[in-house]
């Protein structure tokens, strides 16, 4: 949201407005005075009604659009009183408190850290891989983003990837329709984007206005949804946006009247929030009441793009959940700072690195891990390799064969994590005591 000034702007009305007017025709040609306002950004001005003499006192409307020399307005803003004016009212753009404030505000948000309760919103981590295919839910591509296909049949990937918006090019995650959902009834649908936050991260929101914003490309053009659940699925905000043109990024914004007290978010390590854009289902997920608390859950509208079709794709960049009312411009934060948060949720070692350890048994192998950063919780642990070269012992021993599986692993989630892996089939056979070297990776997934 964008609040727009201009200077020197003064007319009068050409009709008498009542208290519920909410549209102020002005003087031929004097609606050309007022600043330009984008309906995607949700652009405002500040305007003042006022009879120049002080009595009736002035009102301060909030102009949200502006046609030809039409202005459509919410009355009596920044503390005044819906009025009933006459023909030939003065309508100016001047400097109300309002104004100061959404500078002020703005201002200070801006210079704050740690606004966005988004992890990874701008695409800059994918530490699995830089695409992933799935016929079912998973994460891959960008780190902490779900997707896939529940009961909906079809396969779709998610990748790491870029679009052209404001003349620049910036990270994105795009998903792919491969195959088409062969069921869209029920409970089956497309995830779209789907992050699941910490309720750690997200239970100080309860009772306050949330903002949302992101930047949304779709080859299908039409309408979509963005929705917020809670854990227990019984609290659901959804809302619709409109992509008019195929393949043309576009900013959207909106603001999310105040979360609910029995909203399930609580100072904890589980789930608190769901976010999802572009959920696609035309059964039981989806509603006809659009910006507004339910209870139950729904997650997208009822008249949705149909995207998902072969060939089909979405989009999102600069995906923002803060607290609200005004969204402000993206957060930009380090790499490494994103890196840590994710890491919190999914690490790996990949096979670049050695792990240090040693041959417990003519069976048994236990290596070492240090996380760089505290999990979420004890984390899974898998191995990316369990056949061919994946380990040397010390006396050097390269090239080792052999099959190896995970037997055990002793986590917390703040490490250090010992990991025991089985061992048969290594010729010549491993010297018991000696120290050896995992070469084949290793993940740890702490994710919802």
């Amino acid at each position: 949201m964008a609040t727009k000034v201009a200077n020197g702007v003064s007319t009068l009305t050409v009709n008498a407005l009542t208290t519920s007017a909410i549209q102020i025709n002005l003087t031929a040609g004097s609606g050309a005075q007022f600043p330009t306002l984008n309906a995607a950004t949700n652009d405002r001005v500040w305007v003042t009604l006022t009879s120049g003499t002080g009595t009736p006192a002035n009102e301060v409307v909030e102009c949200t659009s502006i046609s030809g020399d039409t202005l459509t307005v919410v009355r009596a803003q920044d503390n005044t009183v819906a009025q009933a004016w006459p023909a030939g009212t003065i309508v100016e753009i001047r400097n109300p408190a309002a104004l100061f404030n959404d500078k002020v505000d703005v201002a200070a948000a801006v210079g704050l850290m740690g606004r966005n309760r988004i992890i990874n919103g701008n695409m800059v981590i994918a530490q699995r891989s830089a695409s992933f295919t799935t016929t079912g839910t998973n994460y891959g591509g960008p780190d902490r983003w779900q997707f896939g296909t529940v009961g909906a049949g079809g396969q779709l990937t998610q990748a790491s990837s870029s679009f052209t918006y404001g003349g620049r090019s910036i990270l994105c995650a795009t998903q792919t329709v491969n195959t088409s959902a062969t069921s869209l009834t029920g409970t089956n649908g497309f995830l779209g984007f789907k992050q699941a936050i910490e309720g750690f991260n997200c239970y100080d929101l309860i009772g306050q206005q949330l903002a949302v914003s992101f930047i949304f490309s779709a080859s299908v053009a039409g309408t979509y949804s963005m929705a917020i659940n809670d854990i227990s699925n019984t609290h659901s905000y959804v809302t619709t946006f409109n992509v008019a043109s195929a393949n043309t990024p576009t900013y959207y914004s909106f603001t999310i009247p105040a979360v609910p007290s029995a909203f399930g978010a609580t100072a904890s390590a589980t789930t608190g929030m769901y976010l999802y854009v572009g959920f696609l289902n035309n059964g039981t997920y989806a509603t006809s009441t659009l910006g507004s608390w339910q209870s139950g859950q729904f997650i997208c509208g009822n008249s949705i793009a149909q995207w998902g079709t072969s060939g089909s794709t979405i989009s999102i960049a600069q995906v923002q959940l803060e607290l609200g009312p005004q969204p402000t411009p993206f957060e930009i934060e380090p790499a490494g700072v994103t890196l840590a948060k994710c890491q919190r949720y999914f690490q790996i070692c990949p096979s670049a690195t050695r792990l240090w350890g040693s041959v417990v048994t003519s069976t048994q192998l236990v290596f070492n891990y240090y996380p760089p950063t505290f999990m979420r919780i004890s984390p899974s642990v898998a191995l990316l390799a369990t056949s061919g070269t994946c380990m040397e012992s010390l006396p050097f021993q390269a090239g080792v064969g052999g099959t190896f599986s995970l037997t055990a692993t002793h986590a917390n989630s703040s490490g250090p994590f010992d990991i025991e892996i089985g061992y048969s089939g290594v010729s010549p056979a491993l010297t018991v005591g000696a120290v050896a070297t995992w070469t084949a990776g290793v993940t740890f997934s702490a994710e919802f």
